[in-house]
């Protein structure tokens, strides 16, 4: 019997899941937050310090903060896990480019590399 070897980190309903649950999160304080500061008649420093004062909002700014860092953490980290293996070191390479943005033949890689333009003396592949 063969047995199968299962690579890679497997982040995916739990990554999921997670950035489900902090947009809510992120959602519901942002919509509060507006909500309260639309309902004042007017916003100065004393109202803003009050606001901030209370253990409530403090305790619900952290959950905002914590919940917008993993949040962007999920999101950055399943961009690079997905489009890093596809990018490469093959396409991180610099590659010649004639002027008309193609990449040269062999032909022409030989003559660029040789001042005198012996292509003869050029290992060509075939």
């Amino acid at each position: 019997m063969v047995e199968r070897t299962i690579v890679g980190a497997h982040y995916g309903l739990s990554g999921w899941l997670a950035q489900r649950v902090t947009a809510v999160v992120m959602a519901l304080y942002c919509i509060g937050l507006a909500g309260y500061l639309l309902s004042l008649p007017y916003l100065d420093y004393d109202t803003w310090t009050a606001l901030f004062f209370s253990q409530w909002m403090r305790t619900f700014t952290l959950l905002f903060l914590l919940s917008l860092f993993l949040h962007a953490w999920i999101g950055v980290r399943d961009v690079v896990m997905d489009n890093l293996p596809v990018m490469g070191s093959k396409s991180l390479q610099r590659r010649p480019v004639n002027s008309h943005g193609l990449e040269p033949t062999q032909k022409q890689l030989c003559k660029k590399t040789q001042p005198w333009g012996h292509v003869a003396q050029c290992f060509l592949k075939k």
